[in-house]
């Protein structure tokens, strides 16, 4: 799914999210759903968002050779730091070299994002012979064209076959989430899902809807269960936890919590593709 490179938003959970009523898709072919993204009359109805690759190095790999640059790739044992002054040095080169690709089409205002850390590219708002002109450029090692997808499910763990009761992933490893962060492209989320919740997700018995349930010990059990609901059943997040919990539409910093410890809104390139925000 090429847009979750750079146009949706990217959640990430301590825990094993488990949505509401799975619904599953069939697969179908990508379909383009570009609109205008200029309002260059020369450009506008003609350009498409395509993804750029240069031949240079990215920050996580980069071990030195270029003059006037350190090596970035991290030593053994080491974590990459994206925030270190030799490698922000680095990956100023790396946008240095995006933009001049740029300026060279005329294009140098239809730039969507830079990457540099894990890839040494860029997205930008191009006309066909642009991007044909790039794939030329002896500095571009690939150019593909932004195509948008039908999601499969709003379930994965349900459509993986993960909750089966007897082979599934989480049962074998009694799986909880604690202390594991998982990174997650997804296209968008509703910080109100229970899913997303870090309370307890027990199921209250129906007998526990009786108003007039007089049975001392069905009082105990329903009035465990509705505390245990109320309960953090998470830890903090884990030390080596860096992110942060970024305010998007419809979403505030406090809406992560102990099993959704962060969250950032990567918005640019979907309003390049489609134009605005999809409704709900």
């Amino acid at each position: 799914m090429v847009k979750a490179l750079y146009a949706l938003a990217m959640l990430v959970v301590a825990g094993s999210v488990h949505a509401l009523e799975p619904q599953i898709v069939e697969r179908t072919q990508p379909s383009v759903v570009f609109e205008d993204v200029t309002t260059d009359a020369t450009v506008r109805g003609q350009t498409r968002t395509y993804i750029v690759q240069m031949r240079d190095e990215a920050g996580l790999v980069y071990e030195g050779g270029l003059s006037g640059f350190l090596a970035t790739a991290p030593q053994a044992g080491q974590r990459y730091d994206a925030n270190a002054s030799h490698v922000q040095q680095y990956t100023a080169h790396l946008i240095n070299t995006h933009d001049a690709a740029l300026n060279a089409l005329g294009a140098a205002d239809r730039k969507v994002y830079d990457y540099c850390h894990t890839m040494n590219g860029f997205a930008a708002s191009l006309t066909p012979a642009e991007a044909a002109a790039l794939k030329a450029n002896e500095n571009v090692v690939q150019v593909w064209e932004d195509y948008a997808y039908e999601i499969n499910t709003n379930d994965t763990s349900e459509f993986l076959g993960l909750n089966d009761r007897r082979e599934g992933l989480r049962a074998r490893g009694n799986l909880k989430g604690e202390n594991i962060i998982i990174g997650v492209m997804d296209t968008g989320a509703i910080p109100e899902n229970p899913s997303f919740s870090d309370k307890g997700t027990f199921e209250v018995p129906k007998m526990c809807d009786n108003p007039n349930i007089t049975n001392p010990h069905r009082i105990r059990a329903c009035e465990a269960i509705a505390e245990l609901n109320e309960t953090v059943q998470y830890d903090a997040p884990p030390e080596r936890w860096t992110g942060i919990c970024e305010a998007g539409e419809g979403w505030s910093e406090d809406d992560c919590n102990n099993k959704l410890i962060g969250a950032r809104w990567y918005v640019d390139g979907f309003l390049a593709g489609r134009g605005s925000v999809v409704e709900g």
